[in-house]
């Protein structure tokens, strides 16, 4: 297949395009090549994906500042840029979209987060994953196309270490540890997250180009753990015994106490389901890490 990867050196999106072209597919990506760049992928700007006739789109490119208050810009990012490349790939005649949204659309709603139960986006980059969903849901009404929405929750695991402060709370409890520092987190430390493994991830996306049953699905865990487990299992795997420095919180009004999902619907539409729990994605994660570390 011809398939084109938004964000294709990200985190996730270089894990992806790398899976795609192990499996045979003619890949393009868009993004600033980096270390991590597939050399069997292709780059492409954003100008000139109109002159190929693309099979799949995996859209995986954003601005995912969660504290990032500038709503116009998120809002060009997020929304209208990725809306007219779904229009300009439509009229080549690409039929399959899978794009990245995120359970921050669910806010601090009950858990665990059901797809089809109210949504209550805390920040700006919620708000504007929230909006392309209601976009792209209509983009498959108007054209039959095939489209799917998934709402990633926190996502770990290798490739991920070019981001940063916004890298996965796991990378940088890790990171800390290592560099022999006691980890920082957010008073009381029980604050929950249902984490996810990359593979995990890049599994649910590579289900979405033979399902037919397309609509926007939960790609999570399935069970949350509080922040103080996480330390602890790190502590336990490194032989460490780092102890917890809990911190204020300077934005509580849009942090997520609990993100525990549902993900019911993704194994029976999209027989789908992660073969990693947190504790064996954490264990491999330590071990492919670099050594620097």
């Amino acid at each position: 297949m011809k398939i084109l990867v938004t964000g294709g050196t990200g985190f996730i999106g270089a894990n992806l395009t790398k899976k795609l072209c192990e499996n045979g597919n003619t890949v393009w990506f868009t993004g600033f090549p980096k270390e991590n760049s597939v050399p069997e992928a292709k780059l492409i700007d954003y100008k000139d994906i109109s002159y190929i006739n693309f099979d799949a789109c995996f859209h995986q490119a954003a601005n995912n500042n969660t504290l990032d208050q500038n709503k116009e810009i998120m809002m060009i990012e997020n929304v209208h840029k990725p809306k007219e490349m779904f229009e300009i790939l439509n009229k080549n005649g690409c039929k399959r979209f899978i794009y990245a949204s995120s359970t921050a659309v669910y806010g601090n709603e009950q858990t665990p987060y059901k797809e089809d139960q109210n949504t209550n986006p805390l920040n700006t980059y919620a708000k504007s994953k929230l909006e392309f969903e209601k976009y792209a849901t209509e983009f498959e009404e108007k054209t039959k196309n095939k489209v799917f929405g998934l709402r990633y929750c926190n996502v770990y695991g290798p490739g991920e270490y070019h981001k940063e402060k916004r890298s996965s709370m796991i990378l940088q409890i890790i990171q800390k540890i290592k560099s022999g520092k006691n980890p920082k987190i957010f008073k009381d430390g029980n604050q929950k997250r249902d984490w996810i493994y990359i593979k995990d991830v890049i599994q649910a996306n590579l289900t979405c180009l033979n399902s037919e049953n397309s609509g926007i699905f939960n790609i999570a865990g399935g069970k949350s753990v509080s922040f103080n487990f996480i330390i602890n299992k790190i502590n336990q795997y490194l032989k460490t015994n780092k102890k917890e420095e809990y911190i204020d919180c300077n934005f509580l009004n849009k942090f997520q106490n609990n993100t525990e999902c549902d993900i019911s619907k993704a194994k029976k539409m999209l027989n789908w389901s992660p073969e990693y729990g947190i504790e064996q994605g954490i264990k491999e994660y330590l071990s492919l890490l670099r050594p620097s570390f």
